[in-house]
């Protein structure tokens, strides 16, 4: 009998134990649990979120007023004589165009009155100081 006595006694203090363990583990699991309860409120209330939801909110409308734009120019193509920009922006690319040509003529030009090394020596050599009108090779250098 004595024997059952001390079991049963470490039987008792063993769970006594245990009620403590549980005890303690209860009290940091509510302690844990209202961090938790914190930071998630914080994470849900903070400024960032409600300025991204109305960036959202925003980029909805703005694409909510594209689709009809859209839809009206794959309806309608946009003919360049009903907008005057539009024709301008074309006047504007010819001009461009006919820039481009005149340089590329006025390149033409000089490279065909480009001289070779040999032909500049022999008219420098004949007396000749003025080569601003012709386009001299690289290679040649009039530093003194």
């Amino acid at each position: 009998m004595s024997e059952e006595k001390e079991v049963i006694a470490y039987l008792v203090s063993t769970l006594a134990q245990l009620e403590k363990r549980i005890d303690k583990v209860d009290n940091h699991t509510v302690r844990v649990k209202h961090e938790l309860d914190g930071l998630s409120e914080g994470f849900n209330t903070r400024p960032e979120l409600s300025h991204l939801e109305a960036l959202q909110a925003e980029m909805a409308k703005l694409s909510e007023a594209v689709i009809p734009w859209q839809q009206l120019e794959t309806l309608q193509p946009m003919d360049s004589s009903d907008n005057p920009a539009l024709t301008n922006a074309v006047v504007l690319d010819n001009d461009e165009d006919s820039a481009k040509e005149e340089i590329d003529a006025f390149a033409d030009e000089s490279q065909a009155s480009a001289i070779s090394a040999e032909n500049f020596l022999e008219r420098f050599n004949e007396g000749q100081r003025d080569f601003t009108e012709i386009n001299l090779p690289k290679s040649i250098s009039l530093k003194t």
